[in-house]
């Protein structure tokens, strides 16, 4: 049984990459909406994916120079982005004088496990 799950983080002030959410353990996601916005400063923004099993990071949104004055943001939608249990999807702002907030919409689904009986 699927379930929807919204991550939402604020980053003020800070530049530093952070953990934003991580797929539960027996769960797998499917990302479906990203959307990144500017409420103070002028930054740039990133969204990061850590795939736990390949030990591997991917970029999944760079946000080039979001500026709060005008209102500006990122949105990507009608996405289809599959995450394993443990993935982690990290955020970073460019600079330490701006606030960005992330927002990730998903499909959170029960792993399909193999049981074997005796």
């Amino acid at each position: 049984m699927a379930r929807s799950v919204t991550a939402v983080i604020t980053r003020e002030n800070l530049s530093d990459k952070v953990p934003m959410y991580t797929v539960p353990a027996k769960n797998t996601a499917e990302i479906h909406m990203i959307y990144i916005l500017a409420t103070a400063g002028n930054a740039n923004a990133d969204l990061y994916w850590y795939d736990s099993h390949a030990g591997v990071e991917y970029p999944l949104a760079h946000a080039k120079s979001l500026q709060s004055t005008n209102g500006e943001y990122l949105l990507l939608k009608d996405l289809q982005i599959d995450l394993q249990e443990n993935d982690i999807l990290r955020i970073q702002n460019s600079d330490t004088s701006s606030t960005i907030t992330y927002i990730v919409t998903m499909e959170l689904k029960p792993s399909l496990a193999t049981q074997f009986h005796s």
